[in-house]
This record gives structure tokens, C-alpha cells and sequence, in this order.
């Protein structure tokens, strides 16, 4: 019987990650025919059960303007982004570009870690609000291979961060930066493993700091309560299969 119930949880962790595939893939799919471009400043938070990642969308001034990112990593003397260059330092510049925006959870602050960070020609938009549409934006340059290097103001910058925090399902602040060039509204689409919970357009206050409001905590079964159901209806189906019928029983 410890076999068996072993296999059941092995398969019941694999149809759960299955079906959290599915579900990323079915809001992407979904969503398609309503995706938007890069704002001011887009973020699409994606909530897991650990982890929450945050990628975020802004015109090349956007990120030099308002969060003061460098010139220098990105661009060379002559003002113009390299592509292959980039695509040695890409996760160094998204830490850089996060470094003044402070995220936080019940007061505590949230450390982030960039995963990538990808430019895209700024006349050639891409879809911006599942988290399909993230990871395809820090993993993959639009620009074709053979493309001129091309001026900062003619890009707009992607890239993806991820936290650890205790308890990924609840409110997010977020402080940006003061400056003259800080955006007046942020685009936010919030999900929880591929599914929306919900959007909006925050305006951005004086003090820079953005409430992200909360996602309601799944209820799912764990791997050993679907393992004690599967063999709770085998047990039944079995018990039926052996009870004799009426006419069995005539006989």
C-alpha cells in the first residue's frame, strides 16, 4: 500500500505542475486579443506559491529619467546600444535599474533579484501583459540579427525580477524614485500561478509609493489528500465492481 500511495502523490505533483502550465498558457491565450504595449511604466506581477516575479515595461527614458539608470551600461560613447554587447550583462542592469525602487510587504522590504533584462525597437511593439508575454520580453531581442545598433530614445526596456517572500499572496508597496520624469500612472497586471486576479492604472502620489492590493490564497488539496481521494474512489469503485447484483443474488 506504501507504493501505491507513493505513486499516487508522484502523479498528483505531476498533474498539478501540468495543469499550472496549462493555466499560464491558457491566460496568455486568452488575454491576446487585449494585450497592451509598453506605457509609461507596465508591470506584470506573478504570484507563485514561493515567489512572486515582477517584470516591468518603460520607454529607454523612463528608466534613465525616472530611475536613474546609467547611460553607460547600456549604450557606448557614440549613444547607441550594441544588441550582442547587451546580451553579456543583461541581469547586472536590471539589478541596477531596480536599485532606488524599494518593494516592501507589511512594512518588511522585499529583496529582488533580476532575472534578465532585454531592449526592444521602440517602433516595433510588443505584447505586454501575461506573464507569457514577460519571459518572452527579457529572453528574446526582436531586433534581427543583422540590425543597426540603435539610439537609447528609440528603445523600450524590459526586464524581470524575482522575491522570496513568506507570504507571496499578500499586498505589495512600491516606492519609485522622485524626479521630474517619474511617471505620472503605472499599468499593473496581477496574477497568481498564469490565472488574473486583477488589473488597473495607478496613478503614482507624491510620495511615489504605489499600494498593490492583495490575491486571495488558493484552496488546493495537497499531494496527500488527492492521493487519500483517488484511493478512497478506487476502494469504492472496487467494493461496487464486488457486490453481488439482484440478480446474483436471485440466483
Amino acid at each position: 500500500m506504501n507504493h501505491v500511495v507513493a505513486r499516487l502523490k508522484d502523479y498528483s505533483g505531476q498533474v498539478a505542475t501540468g495543469l499550472r502550465i496549462l493555466a499560464v498558457c491558457f491566460a496568455a491565450a486568452t488575454a491576446s486579443a487585449g494585450t497592451a504595449q509598453a506605457s509609461e511604466l507596465s508591470l506584470i506581477i506573478h504570484r507563485g506559491e514561493k515567489s512572486i516575479e515582477i517584470f516591468a515595461a518603460m520607454p529607454m527614458q523612463t528608466a534613465v529619467g525616472a530611475l536613474g539608470l546609467d547611460t553607460e551600461l547600456l549604450a557606448g560613447p557614440n549613444g547607441e546600444v550594441d544588441f550582442w554587447a547587451l546580451r553579456e550583462t543583461h541581469w547586472l542592469v536590471g539589478d541596477e535599474l531596480f536599485k532606488d525602487v524599494a518593494v516592501s510587504q507589511a512594512g518588511e522590504p522585499m529583496p529582488l533579484e533580476a532575472m534578465a533584462l532585454m531592449v526592444h525597437p521602440e517602433d516595433d511593439p510588443i505584447p505586454f501583459s501575461t506573464p507569457i508575454d514577460g519571459y518572452l520580453a527579457v529572453s528574446v531581442c526582436t531586433a534581427p540579427l543583422d540590425a543597426d545598433n540603435l539610439p537609447l530614445d528609440h528603445l523600450t526596456l524590459y526586464t524581470g525580477l524575482i522575491g522570496f517572500p513568506d507570504e507571496p499572496m499578500d499586498p505589495l508597496t512600491l516606492t519609485l524614485p522622485l524626479s521630474d520624469e517619474t511617471p505620472d500612472q503605472v499599468f499593473v497586471y496581477d496574477y497568481f500561478d498564469g490565472a488574473l486576479k486583477h488589473k488597473g492604472i495607478y496613478a503614482v502620489p507624491e510620495d511615489g509609493t504605489i499600494a498593490l492590493p492583495g490575491v486571495p490564497k488558493p484552496h488546493t488539496m495537497t499531494a496527500g489528500a488527492v492521493a487519500l481521494l483517488t484511493i478512497g474512489l478506487l476502494g469504492g469503485a472496487a467494493v461496487w465492481r464486488l457486490r453481488p447484483s439482484a440478480k446474483d443474488k436471485d440466483a
